[in-house]
């Protein structure tokens, strides 16, 4: 959603409703696409015409082909529009459960491009946990169980809300019935006639329900207590019941088919019984899938299942004696910084090393070499054929690029925990949260030593090096040495500081300094973004800054007189400092506040890399070129309450032209802040409504006040008794 105009605070007459916190806005800047997605809290899947459609409730639903069981592929992907829970897939459509909306409908009839083409927005479905497909009809709900007809996808609608099953969580069909579990109970209801489920008996169990199956007219249920139950349901008006089981620790999922029984367990354990004789059940088979499991999908000769960050995990199960990990799907997740250099992208990834990637042919990397690094891996820096690596408390790694599909090892020191890394001609200098400037001589980059340090109070962090002087943020610690430094490195086994500017105020992102033409570009976390004039080395001097609220600036990079600054939750940002005593924001792309960007890499052809841990997000930011300081509009608020004055309740709907994250509080007479409806919350362009309650306030007169990014609108309230 892209909102550009309608700016101001509008109050309607709708209570207790909220615009989409999610949407991506942009101005300027243009998503190209992704590269490296991480996965993100499997925990829900679904398979049908051999796709697996997984959820990812903070980014969206993955479409993966199966066909060849032990390799999956990712061929489609749904960004979170919302905040999706459970999905199910009937011919051409897929029908999603989603916390914000309710239900939404995908056409997945070509599931390289699925589509949203309908939904319902209703409180009933918000929250499902579940949902169970029959001849044109869905069943899910939150409070009560809701029968929605599906018979034109394109066109869904709730038609009958059954009141006697109460918070369906749990949700299977076999045959003409329909079983729900819902906390302490498990009950059944007919489905002879598709929209008019009926009840038809419950029963009360021991444990609360964790998760069940059908088969064979029994029924197998896994409680919190490791227990399996097993009910026969022959008798449709009492279920006998028979333990058969317990596991050693904690089920999430269970599913029968022929004479077995497959179990998940949360800490990665899969068991495999024989169920031939289900009053002398035997184990078969174990294995171990991952760390965590959170529930698989049988589909052929196969388990998929689901281990959360860990992606998707193939097991073979075609000998039960001896279930094995057969394959997967897996992706790196925490991607931390990144730089360019030529044609090339040089990312590091804390879990899986060095990655480089082709940034000359397609707007989208594409990855032709890597080299394993350990984890707590910081920052690179290149020169020549050669890669200088900060690795934290393994210290320095050096790579030959040389060949850039084989990069291969050349040397090694292991003296200090390095932070941020420059060279510079025969030096490499290298930032040490406890040495403070540590600098190798690399003369042979096989066999870089130690020539220099200094010492400090403080926690030195960024660093860049440019003639004479390296230019250094120094993290506060213990309240003493920070701000910004430049040290004198002309003899460089002896530096010696030459200017420090504490009123810089610096947090010490090592992602956070760039030098240009006599300046310092710093992204320095709540202190946002400043622009320090060091011409004079000895002076440095800080001339401007620019913040967002509640905004944790990461990186920067520049490119002639734009900056490009990534922020936490709130995606990438584009100043124009070609006036560097007023810097002025001109473009952003925000992405969903589940993203967490951090490094960021100006690429060739108008492009930008950054680096968000869970992906590489790929930017286009021609538009952003043309573009001045006026092309986000002022800001003109007016804040009005409806109603006003008012005994108990009252909304507030604004609406934005811009994301921003922002502040909605109450204060007396005196300034004294009496109560906080909402703080440092990311707000997207578009319209917002939001409900408070008085409660506890006493009768009397306030100001209301919104917070933001870009302004500050107040308006008087009167509370009535």
């Amino acid at each position: 959603m892209k909102h550009y105009s309608n700016l101001g605070l509008v109050v309607f007459a709708i209570l207790f409703t909220t615009s989409n916190a999610w949407a991506k806005d942009s101005l300027g800047v243009r998503k190209l696409g992704e590269v490296y997605t991480g996965w993100n809290n499997v925990q829900k899947m679904t398979i049908a015409g051999g796709y697996a459609y997984v959820i990812q409730p903070d980014l969206g639903i993955s479409i993966i082909d199966i066909s060849q069981p032990k390799e999956p592929v990712e061929i489609g992907f749904v960004a979170k529009p919302n905040r999706p829970l459970a999905i199910a897939v009937s011919g051409d459509y897929a029908y999603v459960t989603d916390m914000d909306v309710g239900l939404i409908v995908l056409d997945v009839s070509e599931p390289e491009i699925p589509d949203q083409v309908a939904s319902i927005n209703s409180a009933e479905l918000r929250g499902a946990k579940s949902i169970a497909i029959k001849d044109g009809y869905a069943y899910c709900g939150t409070t009560h169980l809701e029968v929605i007809n599906i018979s034109y996808p394109l066109i869904p609608y709730i038609e009958r809300t059954v009141y006697n099953i109460l918070q369906p969580e749990h949700l299977k069909v076999s045959g003409n019935r329909l079983y729900i579990g819902s906390g302490y109970n498990f009950t059944a209801a007919s489905i002879s006639s598709p929209a008019t489920p009926i009840k038809t008996w419950a029963v009360r169990l021991d444990y609360e329900l964790v998760d069940f199956t059908i088969h064979a007219s029994h029924a197998y249920i896994a409680d919190a207590k490791r227990n399996i139950q097993l009910h026969a349901l022959g008798d449709p008006n009492l279920p006998s019941e028979l333990f058969i089981w317990q596991t050693s620790t904690s089920i999430n999922t269970i599913y029968a088919e022929g004479y077995h029984l497959y179990v998940t367990g949360q800490n990665g354990d899969l068991w495999i019984i024989n169920i031939a004789d289900v009053n002398h059940p035997k184990l078969a088979g174990t294995c171990k899938i991952g760390s965590r499991a959170y529930g698989f999908t049988k589909y052929g000769a196969y388990l998929y299942c689901m281990r959360g960050s860990g992606g998707l995990g193939v097991v073979d199960i075609s000998d039960r004696t001896n279930p094995v990990v057969a394959g997967g799907l897996t992706k790196p997740n925490q991607l931390q910084s990144c730089t360019c250099s030529d044609s090339y992208l040089y990312l590091l990834d804390n879990v899986e090393g060095l990655k480089i990637l082709d940034i000359d042919n397609s707007p989208l990397p594409t990855e032709i070499g890597s080299f394993p690094l350990p984890a707590g891996t910081n920052q690179l820096a290149k020169m020549d054929s050669y890669l200088f690596i900060a690795c934290g408390k393994q210290g320095l790694i050096v790579l030959d690029i040389c060949n850039p599909y084989q990069p291969v090892l050349a040397g090694t020191n292991d003296e200090c925990e390095l932070v941020d890394i420059s060279v510079q001609g025969d030096y490499c200098y290298a930032t040490s949260s406890t040495d403070g400037l540590v600098v190798f001589d690399i003369s042979n980059p096989s066999l870089p030593l130690v020539v220099g340090k200094i010492l400090t109070e403080g926690s030195f962090s960024g660093i860049a090096v440019e003639g004479n002087y390296a230019y250094i943020t120094v993290k506060k610690q213990k309240n003493e040495g920070a701000g910004f430094g430049v040290w004198d490195i002309s003899d460089p086994s002896h530096p010696t500081l030459s200017g420090f500017n504490p009123q810089v105020g610096t947090e010490g992102r090592p992602d956070g300094l760039v030098l240009q033409d006599g300046y310092a570009y710093i992204v320095d976390g709540l202190n946002g973004f400043s622009i320090v004039n060091v011409i004079d080395p000895t002076k440095p001097t800080k001339i401007s800054t620019y913040k967002w609220d509640f905004q944790y600036a990461m990186g920067v990079d520049i490119s002639d007189d734009k900056a490009f600054v990534t922020l936490r939750s709130s995606g990438l940002r584009v100043l124009d400092i070609s006036k560097r005593l007023s810097p002025q924001e001109i473009g952003f792309y925000v992405e969903s506040p589940s993203q967490y960007p951090n490094g960021v890499a100006i690429g060739v052809k108008n492009t930008v890399y950054v680096a968000q841990y869970e992906e590489l997000g790929v930017y286009d930011f021609s538009s952003a070129l043309n573009m001045k300081a006026e092309t986000l509009l002022p800001f003109k608020a007016s804040l009005v309450t409806y109603p006003n004055p008012f005994n108990s309740t009252m909304t507030v709907t604004f609406s934005l032209n811009q994301p921003t994250f922002g502040s909605l509080e109450l204060f007396d007479i005196s300034g004294r802040m009496v109560d906080t409806i909402f703080r440092g919350r990311y707000l997207s362009g578009g319209e917002h409504s939001f409900g408070w309650e008085a409660r506890s306030v006493p009768a009397g007169s306030y100001l209301l006040r919104l917070t933001t990014g870009l302004e500050t609108a107040e308006s008087k309230v009167t509370i009535l008794r």
